[in-house]
């Protein structure tokens, strides 16, 4: 008998399957008045609870094969299998963020010898530890630069700008750290990134056919950026000439605002390898429309440094949402603040209304809120 794909996607659940039994069993002239705990009710209650599991099963099998419904499911390894299967294309792994840091001696310490593994750094509001994976030494009173990894992958240990403020764990004593500007204003030597999202992964997945075009629409320089690098999350494109006939401008963001050095690199690379001949494609880092979130949030039942950490990772995940040429709503950073258990209430001084963005900027957020429990 035919089924259809309505059928496939929504399966039968064990009271309907038995009764179905039941019917073809009457059809068939067969007893089906059995009380319950005999064998014969037994065993197609049995029967119906397999058959249950083998439809959930079939269910997903269709669900995985088809994009927009693999999507959907909880179970990401459907989408995976389709995505490399379908589209040879692999889901971008969690990445690890590595920053800039300045380890300085107080005067009359030193010198001293920096190992690579041989300390760690915390971030003060938010707990989160990178490794110091550099080595050298610190002179009499002096400074080393180093590099550190985070403990963990993802875009939660991005560090917007160079003011936030940094410990040694178990240091010596008269060692202290800082971040270091590597320059534009950043600390981030190359930026975490999560595991990729079903929605996001899905999106390059359709943007896959856009690659197999012979012009250059829009969709595949986003592709090819994306491609080229896990830590450029969205792209914006202008092709509206706006250098002259032929030209197009992309510009690249990424989880903490605009894409860093090298992946612009490695997307421009990619971009200009793949170009149309007579084409001009111009490809950068957006440029970061500056959005300072600052005032007062109000809690109860927890510490500042708590409820502080938890604000900023929840801007943080909001910042890593934002596309180049997004509008960030005021509402946006309100509902985040809010969102934090002990949290009551937040005056907001900064921003004082919505932030739009041209298609050559992303909303960079510079969080400075301070919290008062009550």
């Amino acid at each position: 008998m035919p089924v259809t794909l309505s059928q496939l996607l929504t399966p039968k659940k064990r009271a309907e399957i038995y009764q179905d039994l039941l019917t073809e069993l009457a059809a068939r002239g067969w007893v089906r008045s059995w009380h319950s705990g005999s064998i014969g009710r037994t065993l197609f209650e049995l029967v119906a609870f397999g058959l249950e599991e083998l439809h959930d099963v079939t269910g997903q099998i269709a669900r995985g094969g088809l994009l927009d419904l693999a999507e959907q499911l909880d179970d990401p390894t459907w989408l995976d299998l389709l995505g490399e299967g379908f589209y040879r294309l692999p889901r971008k792994l969690a990445t690890f963020a590595r920053v800039g840091l300045r380890l300085r001696a107080a005067p009359g310490v030193g010198p001293l010898t920096i190992g690579v593994g041989q300390y760690r750094a915390s971030h003060v509001s938010t707990g989160q530890v990178y490794e110091i994976v550099t080595s050298g030494n610190v002179p009499l009173g002096g400074t080393l630069d180093v590099e550190a990894v985070a403990e963990q992958p993802g875009a939660a240990y991005n560090i917007g700008g160079v003011v936030a403020s940094m410990q040694l764990v178990n240091p010596p004593a008269g060692l202290t750290v800082e971040l270091r500007d590597l320059g534009g204003g950043t600390a981030m030597v190359s930026e975490g990134a999560d595991l990729e999202s079903n929605a996001a992964y899905a999106q390059r997945c359709r943007l896959r056919w856009s690659t197999l075009a012979v012009a250059d629409p829009r969709d595949k320089l986003r592709a090819w950026a994306f491609e080229a690098d896990s830590r450029i999350t969205s792209a914006g494109v202008d092709d509206g000439n706006p250098r002259g006939p032929g030209t197009v401008n992309v510009w690249l963001g990424g989880g903490a605002g605009p894409a860093v050095g090298a992946a612009v690199t490695a997307a421009n690379t990619i971009i200009q390898q793949r170009r149309a001949l007579p084409s001009d494609i111009q490809v950068a880092a957006a440029l970061a429309s500056a959005v300072s979130v600052a005032g007062t949030v109000y809690a109860r039942g927890r510490t500042a440094p708590e409820v502080a950490a938890d604000v900023a990772a929840r801007l943080g995940a909001l910042q890593a949402r934002l596309s180049v040429g997004d509008t960030l709503y005021r509402a946006q950073i309100i509902e985040e603040v809010m969102a934090p258990v002990g949290v009551y209430n937040v005056v907001l001084s900064s921003p004082v209304a919505d932030t739009f963005c041209a298609v050559s900027e992303i909303a960079t957020m510079a969080n400075s809120l301070t919290v008062t429990i009550t």
